[in-house]
């Protein structure tokens, strides 16, 4: 069962640590869209506590909710078609896109929803 809950937080919902971090004080949020789910709902309980993934894929586009512990920061990468936006909390940011189409973005420690569309 093992492999199935590290497949299930680490792709599924996306939830990892970042290369070089330490007991998730630096995490990797980055939810893969598998086959026909629309949908995944999901936590970790890390040495810093509860790192939440949620996420709806719709026909309007992607919602990500997302908790970082305190004391914690995250990178955030989600796919992105050429003309979507993304808001953070209903204020659009600024974001970098990768050769492979993932928006990148850094998040503190807090609750968020973020939205592509």
């Amino acid at each position: 069962m093992g492999h199935i809950l590290e497949w299930f937080h680490g792709g599924i919902l996306g939830i990892g640590q970042m290369e070089n971090s330490v007991a998730f004080r630096h995490i990797r949020i980055r939810p893969q869209v598998a086959g026909d789910l629309t949908s995944a709902d999901g936590s970790f309980h890390s040495p810093y506590g509860w790192i939440r993934s949620n996420w709806v894929k719709s026909a309007d586009g992607f919602t990500l909710k997302v908790e970082i512990p305190a004391n914690s920061k995250a990178s955030v990468y989600l796919p992105l078609r050429t003309s979507s936006k993304i808001t953070v909390n209903g204020k659009e940011i600024d974001h970098t896109v990768s050769a492979d189409g993932l928006a990148t973005f850094d998040l503190g420690s807090g609750k968020y929803v973020i939205k592509v569309g």
